[in-house]
C-alpha cells in the first residue's frame, strides 16, 4: 500500500472514491454526483500547476483520494494559500496510516508551492469532533465555519 500522485489511468478508482466521499457527505442531500463532470475536473486537474490529486493504492486499486489547490489570498494577493478540496479513505483502510499519508502529501505539496497557510475542511457530520482533534493535533486552529443554503 502506498500514496502517490494520481495518474490518468487512476480515473475509474478516483471516480469510485469520489462518489463514496460525496455519498457520505451532506452535499449528497442537495445534489447528484456528476460522473462526467468530476472526470473532466480530474483530467483537467492533472494538467494544472495549481491543483494536485493524490491516491492511496493497494496494489493498483485506488482505496483513497485527496486533492488540494493553491491560490492567491484575496486580501493579500502576494500570499499563496493551499486549500484541501477533499480527503477520503475507504473505511476498511482507515486504521492503516494511509489517511495520515494522504494528509502529509497535501501538506508537503503546499510547502513546495510556497503556500503560507494550508486550509483543511471538516464535514459537518458525526465525525466533526474526531476531525477537530486530528486537526488540532496537527497544529491547525479553526478560523471560519462555512454555512450553506440551497437557492
Amino acid at each position: 500500500m502506498q500514496v502517490r500522485r494520481a495518474r490518468e489511468s487512476d480515473v475509474e478508482g478516483v471516480l469510485k472514491n469520489a462518489e463514496s466521499f460525496f455519498n457520505a457527505s451532506p452535499m449528497q442531500s442537495t445534489s447528484a454526483f456528476d460522473h462526467a463532470g468530476f472526470e473532466a475536473f480530474f483530467i483537467n486537474a492533472l494538467e494544472s500547476e495549481d491543483i494536485v490529486f493524490f491516491v492511496a493504492v493497494d496494489g493498483e486499486t485506488v482505496i483513497g483520494i485527496c486533492a488540494a489547490l493553491v491560490y492567491p489570498l484575496y486580501f493579500a494577493p502576494t500570499e499563496r494559500i493551499a486549500q484541501e478540496l477533499f480527503w477520503w479513505l475507504d473505511e476498511a483502510y482507515r486504521d492503516s496510516g494511509l489517511g495520515g499519508q494522504l494528509f502529509s502529501s497535501i501538506e508537503a505539496w503546499a510547502k513546495e508551492k510556497n503556500a503560507r497557510q494550508l486550509f483543511m475542511i471538516a464535514l459537518e457530520d458525526e465525525n466533526i469532533n474526531l476531525m477537530k482533534r486530528i486537526y488540532h493535533k496537527k497544529g491547525f486552529t479553526p478560523i471560519e465555519r462555512t454555512f450553506a443554503k440551497e437557492l
